[in-house]
């Protein structure tokens, strides 16, 4: 299983799968090339959302289909300072959606 934290240190962002930076995927789609964001609607929040369902499903196409809704879902409600999620958190919310 998978573990995804992230947390902000000042104006420094940092997200990361099982201790390691996470990939943003920008070379997937680069909704916000310079950052990823969390717990606002913003393109830094799809960035987010694409880059944890690309590493959640390793297949880009479902990735995009679906952080959109991934994004406005759960990516903007999460807690501006820290976070963590789980792939079965992940997975739980995309058998909520089906």
């Amino acid at each position: 299983m998978n573990i995804y934290n992230g947390f902000r240190l000042g104006s420094a962002i940092r997200v990361t799968v099982n201790g390691n930076a996470l990939n943003s995927r920008c070379d997937l789609l680069s909704k916000s090339p310079s950052e990823l964001d969390w717990g606002c609607k913003s393109d830094g929040s799809d960035q987010l959302a694409l880059a944890l369902l690309a590493n959640r499903f390793g297949d880009d196409n479902s990735a995009l289909k679906l952080y959109l809704g991934f994004s406005h879902d759960v990516i903007t409600k999460l807690p501006y300072t820290r976070w963590s999620l789980t792939t079965y958190d992940i997975d739980r919310y995309l058998e909520n959606c089906s």
